[in-house]
């Protein structure tokens, strides 16, 4: 509550008009991106080709190895700085199957673990699937080509839920 319990008005001692209690309230020229070098966010999905659907739903079960891998990656903080991994599980084994660390987030990173994983495992065309969230990397144009290229089916969760890829 701002001055005066009204809701969306300044906090005492800031000077300002009140903020819109709705984005629907907000003159329209407000909600518009600044022009510059960088593209509508739909442009810029259009070019990551995020297009794949949810295989999975949820359902993190599978009855043989190279059935369903899970993708993901993570970042240690160190005294040099951070440092990405990036990991392809086995839902089946519960074995970590491919594997890769850099020091900067790049497509590169995970295509890397992709590759250890599918030269460890050797899964047969078509009868895989991948699934990752819909992180920048996991769902970039390369990352998905090669998905294609190696006939494993790409699976992406569901935006902004921390626990899609979480296996209960």
């Amino acid at each position: 509550m701002g001055r005066g319990g009204v809701e969306g008005a300044a906090p005492p001692g800031r000077r300002g008009a009140a903020l819109p209690r709705r984005a629907a309230d907000a003159p329209a020229r407000a909600l518009r991106r600044p022009a510059g070098p960088q593209a509508p966010l739909a442009d810029r999905r259009r070019r990551r080709g995020a297009a794949s659907c949810d295989l999975v739903e949820r359902r993190f079960v599978a009855d043989r190895p190279n059935e369903l891998w899970v993708c993901d990656l993570t970042y240690l903080k160190t005294r040099e700085g951070f440092v990405y991994l990036a990991f392809v599980l086995d839902v089946c084994s519960r074995m970590i199957v491919g594997w890769q660390t850099a020091t900067q987030l790049k497509t590169e990173l995970v295509l890397d673990a992709l590759e250890m994983a599918v030269h460890l495992r050797r899964p047969a065309a078509g009868e895989l699937v991948a699934h990752t969230d819909r992180g920048g990397q996991d769902t970039s144009f390369r990352y998905t080509q090669r998905l294609a290229d190696l006939g494993i089916a790409a699976s992406v969760g569901s935006v902004a839920d921390a626990y899609d890829n979480a296996r209960t």
